[in-house]
């Protein structure tokens, strides 16, 4: 293990100018173990690896108060609605990861056809009306059958 006198002259001398190779033959250590003596405080101020965060802290603060503020009100919020209030340039899918990292929990609307009774009685009548008085039935051929075998292919 070397000192940290050793380790701090060596960093002066670095300072100064000094090649790898000479700050080596002063000190009477290897070329490599000086490198990683003056470069051994560099690696702990690396960049993460692994994805960046795109919204920064402030633009997430301010994402949270009105995602609550909403939620407080009653109003049901989505990605589009904090999209089109808040002006961010950011995609949905990244707003919809920064939800689930924020322990909002997201899910997708159920799609589905929203009728009233009303309406489906006024298509009921339209759709019987319509074949009544538009189609002439004794004409009609209907060609999109399939032909089905159940006793193997037949080479058709």
């Amino acid at each position: 293990m070397i000192s940290k006198e050793i380790k701090q002259l060596a960093i002066n001398l670095r300072r100064q100018g000094k090649s790898y190779g000479k700050i080596a033959e002063n000190l009477g250590l290897t070329r490599s173990s000086i490198q990683n003596l003056i470069n051994y405080r560099n690696k702990w101020n690396k960049k993460k690896r692994g994805p960046k965060f795109m919204i920064n802290k402030r633009r997430s603060t301010i994402l949270k108060r009105y995602v609550v503020a909403e939620n407080k009100s009653g109003n049901k919020v989505n990605t589009t609605s904090i999209i089109r209030n808040n002006n961010v340039t950011e995609s949905k899918s990244t707003i919809s990861r920064w939800l689930q990292r924020h322990d909002f929990h997201c899910k997708k609307i159920a799609q589905k056809i929203m009728l009233s009774k009303k309406h489906k009685y006024d298509r009921i009548t339209k759709v019987s009306s319509w074949i009544s008085t538009n189609v002439i039935w004794e004409n009609t051929a209907f060609v999109d059958e399939k032909r089905f075998s159940l006793d193997g292919p037949d080479n058709w």
